[in-house]
């Protein structure tokens, strides 16, 4: 009867022990192995899950205050990796190819593009810069001379001017211009029939860690015809919404 018992315990001591020991090795770790909610799984292997479903294959909600997903990855490395090119609604990003949003024009912007013929001793506003000021057309054929003028707004402007001549020079410039002050921006006179000046407009606004910088880039053409006593202009830039040629 001892033998028979101390036989039965043993026994029943060694499934005891192969049951701990496989609930162990299907505790979360390796391959195989059960996924533990409320605990770190551990696995180096890829673990896919595949379906076919008009909703969602799989929903986190996390009602406290942190988020639903967490990925974490090694430094240079994408977090997340899709196979669409389909717009994901709600989606929102602190970075666009590595620029914060302030280094782009707020709204839907668009390029936009203005031009016309003036005759002797004629001026028109030729483009306005929300934000900025406006450039004034004015051609003036007895003194040999097509010119736009950029007159400033209320906010004081650094500005950079590449003026591209057709005899293939090129000057370029930066200077300041004081609120409600003007400056020749771009001139056709004499010899010289035609010019080409690219503009770049910048100043800040806020101070100390909290400032953003406002930058309107503007392609100015002028073009003067003696043989007609014209005057020909063209101006290119990006326009905010609700923006109007003159």
């Amino acid at each position: 009867m001892k033998l028979t018992f101390g036989t039965g315990v043993l026994g029943g001591l060694v499934a005891g022990i192969a049951l701990l020991t496989a609930t162990s090795a299907l505790a979360g770790t390796g391959p195989g192995a059960v996924f533990n909610l409320g605990r770190t799984n551990t696995v180096n292997r890829t673990t896919g899950l595949t379906g076919s479903d008009r909703k969602a294959m799989l929903y986190v909600t996390n009602s406290g205050s942190g988020p639903a997903v967490s990925l974490h990855v090694a430094d240079s490395k994408a977090p997340l990796a899709v196979n669409s090119r389909t717009q994901v609604a709600n989606l929102n990003a602190s970075l666009l190819g590595g620029l914060p949003a302030s280094d782009f024009m707020q709204g839907a912007g668009q390029t936009r593009a203005y031009g016309f013929t003036l005759a002797d001793s004629e001026s028109r506003e030729l483009l306005v810069i929300p934000g900025f000021g406006k450039l004034v057309a004015d051609c003036d054929t007895p003194e040999d001379v097509a010119e736009v003028l950029y007159f400033n707004g209320p906010q004081a402007i650094d500005a950079f001017n590449n003026i591209l001549g057709l005899d293939s020079t090129a000057q370029v410039g930066n200077f300041s211009v004081p609120a409600g002050h003007s400056e020749e921006i771009a001139e056709a006179a004499g010899e010289l029939t035609g010019e080409w000046s690219q503009l770049i407009l910048r100043y800040q606004t806020g101070s100390g860690s909290k400032t953003a910088e406002h930058v309107a880039t503007v392609t100015i053409g002028v073009d003067y015809t003696i043989s007609t006593f014209t005057c020909d202009f063209d101006a290119t830039m990006t326009a905010a919404p609700g923006y109007t040629s003159p």
